[in-house]
């Protein structure tokens, strides 16, 4: 690997991090311990609160145009950085010039795998590796994951996307002299486009609609750079396929099958809810005269896991992401016999589709981690009507069409807010959708006590409200986080005299 020879064969070589965000602070940190030069810059005037080690330089208030790249010996990009020129935060200069002069680019992902060759080197233990992306539901697979296999006994650390970053992750493991049995890392298309190293043990693409087109130059470089985690340049390790989505299956086939293999191709497995031309792994099977999550063992015997039943309170949203996480569990442990008869213990990460309260047959849900449209559609279709749909933010150039197909045959009231207000505002009134601009989700939360006091005739029906924004926050919000505490805090206070809160 080019980084590695950089970092242990050139006498203090010249290395540039761009973004002085979580995984760029990271990453100046990690590359700090070897004996090199490190300028961290940022397009913005900020100031870092935290001392960087002597050998790194911070350069706030940078203008990328400007900077000689010819002085360094490789150059580090933060994932939240675009490499075309359309993106606001773009790396589209320096990634252009870099390649003119030959000059290596790098990510987290390519420095957290030199890392852990590095680490191999000095020890016998190898941890295995669990990557997981998608356009949705990453964040609560992975914790299911964690879940499952920390309640067997073994030692799992959880990062990437999610939590911790992957190399303050393994600086804390480092630190703490002990590398995990099991890494299970979140991935995004981010983190993955511009990477050039990629191996794990265990790889899923959990799903895939159109999203990011702000960031992308197209959605073929999306579903390229979430390819990407089955293994590049080689393919490595065994893939997860969701048979359901028949579109991404097929495209998941056809990569894996022109990639070249390090070692001889391991079958995939595939998992799903509907039955199909594919043969099933793992998928919910009848046992005993009840309905049982099941995985195919050897001579193909089926072995039942868990009830159905025992996973009512998870919802049955949460199927298809229980079956993902049984189908990589059941490949990555020693004993599939091991998850036979688990105790519910999942815990499904806050503000997805999260019931947050309940009075009188009114139910308020928070789904404010609905980022993009297919979020909102899947939210929708596990609910039922009248319903009180908010949604808004920043649409990062996805179509509407989709969500119009849902919303136009339902009984749904929605409230739109946010940069994008106007372009929903268009769509709906072309199809008839019942709609009400607000300019936040407190003021629609407020908007729709005042509607359901007019409307006595629902007095009897089970109404939904529901958050589920089918947009980035960022054009309001910090996050989704606080955009889903600011939905939490209006309902109770708009709502809540009595009633059950969750």
């Amino acid at each position: 690997m080019v980084l590695d020879s950089i970092l242990s064969e050139q006498n203090c070589p010249k290395i540039l991090v761009v973004g002085s965000g979580v995984s760029g602070r990271a990453c100046a940190k990690w590359l700090s311990t070897f004996d090199c030069d490190i300028d961290l810059v940022d397009s913005r005037k900020i100031e870092l609160k935290k001392n960087l080690p002597t050998n790194v330089t911070f350069i706030p208030n940078c203008i990328f145009s400007k900077i000689n790249l010819k002085k360094y010996q490789g150059v580090v990009v933060s994932p939240g950085l675009s490499p075309h020129e359309k993106s606001e935060n773009n790396f589209f200069i320096i990634n252009k010039l870099a390649s003119a002069h030959g000059i290596p680019i790098w990510t987290e992902v390519d420095l957290f795998f030199s890392a852990l060759e590095i680490s191999a080197s000095k020890t016998t233990v190898k941890s295995k590796i669990i990557a997981v992306t998608g356009t949705n539901g990453k964040t609560t697979v992975v914790s299911m994951i964690k879940d499952l296999l920390k309640n067997l006994g073994y030692d799992v650390e959880l990062a990437g996307n999610v939590g911790t970053s992957l190399l303050e992750a393994f600086m804390e493991r480092k630190q703490y002299g002990k590398l995990p049995a099991f890494w299970v890392l979140e991935l995004s298309s981010f983190q993955l486009l511009l990477s050039s190293d990629f191996k794990s043990d265990v790889s899923v693409i959990l799903n895939f609609s159109s999203d990011h087109l702000d960031w992308h130059s197209s959605e073929e470089e999306y579903l390229n750079s979430k390819l990407k985690i089955f293994g590049f340049p080689h393919l490595s390790g065994r893939p997860i396929i969701n048979a359901d989505d028949t579109d991404l299956s097929m495209q998941v086939e056809q990569h894996i099958s022109s990639l070249n293999s390090e070692k001889k191709m391991l079958k995939p497995i595939y998992f799903g809810l509907t039955k199909n031309k594919k043969e099933l792994d793992v998928l919910i099977a009848e046992h005993n005269n009840e309905e049982w999550f099941c995985a195919y063992g050897e001579n193909s015997k089926i072995l039942p896991i868990i009830k159905v039943s025992d996973t009512t309170c998870l919802g049955k949203q949460n199927q298809i992401n229980l079956l993902a996480c049984f189908s990589i569990c059941s490949i990555i442990i020693d004993n599939i016999l091991e998850m036979k008869g688990i105790s519910n213990f999942f815990k499904i990460p806050g503000h997805r589709i999260e019931e947050v309260f309940f009075k009188n047959k009114l139910r308020f849900l928070n789904d404010s981690k609905a980022t993009n449209i297919a979020a909102t559609i899947f939210a929708l279709q596990n609910l039922s009507d009248p319903l009180f749909l908010i949604l808004g933010g920043d649409l990062k150039n996805q179509r509407l069409a989709p969500l119009i197909n849902v919303l136009k045959n339902r009984n749904i009231v929605a409230y739109i807010y946010g940069k994008d207000k106007n372009l929903f505002k268009k769509c709906f009134e072309e199809y008839d959708i019942t709609h009400f601009t607000i300019e936040n989700v407190r003021e629609a939360v407020i908007l729709i006590k005042k509607h359901l006091s007019m409307k006595n005739k629902l007095a009897h029906e089970e109404i939904n409200v529901l958050l589920s924004p089918a947009c980035s926050s960022k054009d309001l919000y910090k996050d989704y986080a606080e955009r889903g505490n600011e939905y939490y805090k209006a309902v109770l206070s708009c709502f809540a005299e009595c009633g059950h809160v969750r």
